[in-house]
């Protein structure tokens, strides 16, 4: 079956954040590895999915040199496993000093245990519930079967 594919300008309605200018220099930097037709980006849902979880710990915050730093939690590949395991909240520890923009540590719990993992936490952390960021995908337009389907793996 054919992976549903997206245009960068969809990928701005499903993320309004976003913009063209943000796309290119993701992928310019290597933090999104969307396909290439001519001078077309094609993104799948769960590349998109990548880029909202991104785009939503940026908003909190952490800095694009952690997000860089800890990208491995972030592919499509690492979020789908996590959906499969019913882990959507991820909890991203920083360092305890502001200046350090690097992140410590990323882990994914379910979305009853994550609370006592953040009062027992013992350096600052950021939640974000990832299942909500999917499900905004979906409100926005990404069609629900896409993020049911396994991502690809592409070469970098």
């Amino acid at each position: 079956m054919e992976e549903t594919t997206f245009r960068s300008m969809d990928v701005l309605r499903f993320i309004p954040s976003m913009t063209l200018r943000k796309l290119q220099w993701a992928d310019e930097r290597r933090f999104s590895f969307p396909a290439h037709k001519g001078h077309l980006r094609l993104y799948t849902a769960w590349d998109i999915a990548q880029l909202a979880v991104i785009q939503a710990l940026t908003i909190k915050g952490v800095g694009l040199h952690g997000i860089r730093n800890s990208l491995k939690y972030f592919t499509p590949a690492a979020l789908s496993k996590m959906f499969s395991l019913g882990q959507s909240v991820l909890l991203v520890y920083l360092p305890r000093k502001p200046e350090h923009k690097r992140i410590i540590k990323v882990k994914f719990c379910g979305p009853t245990n994550w609370h006592d993992l953040v009062l027992n936490a013992k350096q600052p952390c950021v939640v974000l519930d990832a299942q909500d960021v999917l499900d905004d995908l979906v409100y926005r337009g990404v069609p629900a079967a896409c993020f049911k389907e396994k991502p690809k793996q592409r070469a970098a």
